[in-house]
């Protein structure tokens, strides 16, 4: 059966009040390239998810993209850099020394200063948010697969109507040769 190398295949998935892509797309590559694109906060299934894609494709070019919509999946905190503001605040009344400023540094002041917050997610791997996503992998890649080979079926189809075509030619110019 032929198959074609180019395929699109999606599937998502709804985790709590979150919604979860799984998008793989194909395009001819004489090797196996896989390429992902994962938010940070699920990097650590990446190569959970490109061995899914080894088991299922001999080679090609292939895409896989992972996208998180609503409320996101893991719980976030904020986190002050005190060695930072340490160092900001040495600097400021530094300053203020140096020039013989007047004024109190305000927390206002202080929250405007870059690199004193982050904001970081809770790292947590829980176990329904990886079979949810290996699961929807695994449909997309079925769906890559089944678009790939009605594809093949139809380059098929168009190869043995152009070769009957270029038969019925050589014949018809074959029999004008023999008169």
């Amino acid at each position: 059966m032929v198959k074609s190398m180019t395929g699109y295949g999606k599937q998502s998935v709804t985790i709590g009040e979150t919604l979860l892509h799984v998008e793989v797309r194909s395009v001819n590559h004489r090797f196996l390239d896989i390429s992902a694109k994962i938010p940070r906060s699920l990097l650590f299934l990446e190569e959970r998810l490109k061995g899914l894609a080894k088991e299922k494709l001999g080679r090609g070019h292939l895409d896989i993209f992972v996208t998180v919509e609503g409320q996101g999946l893991f719980e976030k905190k904020i986190v002050v850099d005190w060695p930072v503001v340490d160092q900001y605040m040495k600097k400021l009344e530094d300053i203020q020394d140096k020039y013989d400023l007047t004024g109190q540094i305000t927390i206002d002041m202080v929250s405007k200063l870059d690199n004193v917050f982050s904001v970081q997610e809770v790292e947590e791997h829980p176990d329904h948010l990886q079979e949810a996503l290996l699961h929807s992998m695994t449909e997309a890649l079925h769906s890559l697969l089944t678009m790939r080979s009605r594809e093949g079926e139809q380059l098929e189809q168009d190869l043995r109507l152009r070769m009957a075509n270029v038969k019925k030619l050589f014949s018809h110019l074959m029999n004008e040769d023999r008169l």
